[in-house]
């Protein structure tokens, strides 16, 4: 039967070669899908039930519709010492994890990775992050941190001391525990993470900017987050006494101007991958249903003969799908192999196997046998005998 099938061996390779590319961009698709899916999952997995962000301004700023602000009173030194130490004591107060983005960046030495440093000024609940290594740093709740753990791309940042590792951010020496993984597709984790406890008070003044009237700041962005059922009440409980204390707070960060449609690098990532692999496919579709009408034409007078000696349609037509199926069959495994050598040349997983991709799989085979056949088949069937036979 295979020799049958391979009669005409240079179609055979040809159409073998563009179903190949088809299913070579199906599995890539599929591949593309699962390892979206597992950055989302790996990123999101460690992630409280509740978060929220908050934009504290000073006493006295005001905030219009885009966000500009403008201060309208000037603090001496004590004043505005006051009021940053009530604007932490209100936050505190929140039963839960608690960061705040400092004004401080950390470069990497070549000054391409360029990320804020944030605080973290309480966790009542556990604090994890995978780390290169495999391990997962953990800080439980109430306990107090050893050291931070900064992306890899700061790994020529790190001093050694008697087999230590040390960073210096703003000046200020931390223990460095290990490196947090990077899961984004575009590799762009940066920045640190640091701990209120792990400051003296001449660091603190460092981040907290309240040593230099100069590098006084009107904002206090929080992070607030928690796997409490109460969160979201102990959340407008906070704001309300920011409130009532005087402080205007940015709203548009609470969801009020909506950011759902906003794309991310995994969406643009996926639809430009998507439009490419998609027109790539569709070019490879054409040419199959034309070399499958050629495959088809040179089984010409074979066909004819078979209608001439009274064979019906419906069994020309499933002799020549289950021919054409072989061949599909084939190409898969080919596409396959392909996908191996590629993946190991790329790094690339060969393919996710799944029940999902498998059903895909197979609906491709058939989608594709059906949309290549069909036109041919139409062709057989308009065949004369007598007709066909003078032609052949």
């Amino acid at each position: 039967m295979l020799r049958k099938i391979f009669r005409d061996p240079l179609i055979a390779a040809v159409l073998i070669i563009n179903m190949a590319l088809i299913f070579f961009l199906i599995i890539n698709v599929l591949n593309i899908k699962y390892q979206n899916d597992e950055i989302i999952k790996n990123k999101t997995k460690y992630n409280p039930l509740f978060q929220e962000k908050l934009i504290v301004y000073t006493k006295g700023c005001q905030v219009d519709e885009n966000g500009e602000i403008s201060t309208g009173t000037n603090y001496t030194d004590e004043k505005y010492e006051a009021m940053l130490n009530e604007i932490f004591s209100i936050a505190k107060k929140f039963n839960g994890n608690i960061s705040f983005d400092t004004d401080c960046i950390l470069n990497d030495t070549e000054m391409n990775n360029i990320g804020g440093v944030s605080c973290v000024i309480k966790h009542d609940e556990d604090i994890m992050a995978d780390m290169t290594d495999g391990n997962v740093f953990l800080i439980k709740a109430g306990e107090k941190s050893d050291g931070i753990i900064v992306s890899e791309v700061y790994k020529d940042n790190i001093k050694y001391t008697d087999g230590k590792g040390y960073i210096y951010i703003e000046g200020v020496r931390f223990n460095v525990i290990g490196f947090e993984k990077d899961y984004s597709p575009d590799h762009s984790l940066c920045g640190a993470v640091i701990y209120e406890e792990l400051l003296n008070e001449s660091d603190k003044s460092i981040f907290f900017h309240i040593w230099d009237k100069f590098l006084w700041t009107d904002e206090w962005r929080f992070s607030f987050a928690s796997n409490s059922e109460n969160a979201a009440e102990e959340f407008e409980k906070i704001k309300k006494e920011f409130e009532d204390r005087g402080y205007i707070f940015n709203k548009r960060i609470l969801g009020e101007k909506k950011t759902e449609n906003k794309l991310t690098y995994l969406d643009v990532n996926e639809a430009v991958s998507g439009v490419i692999y998609i027109m790539i496919a569709v070019f490879a579709v054409i040419n199959c249903i034309f070399l499958t009408n050629i495959w088809m034409m040179r089984k010409k007078r074979e066909l004819v003969i078979r209608k001439t000696f009274g064979q019906r349609m419906i069994k020309i037509s499933q002799r020549l799908i289950s021919e054409y199926a072989v061949i599909t069959l084939f190409t898969v495994c080919v596409s396959i192999v392909i996908q191996k050598i590629y993946a190991h040349f790329t790094g690339e997983i060969v393919l996710h196997f799944s029940v999902e991709n498998m059903i895909v799989i197979v609906i491709s085979m058939l989608v594709l046998i059906v949309v290549d056949m069909f036109i041919p088949l139409v062709k057989v069937a308009k065949l004369e005998p007598v007709k066909g036979l003078k032609r052949v």
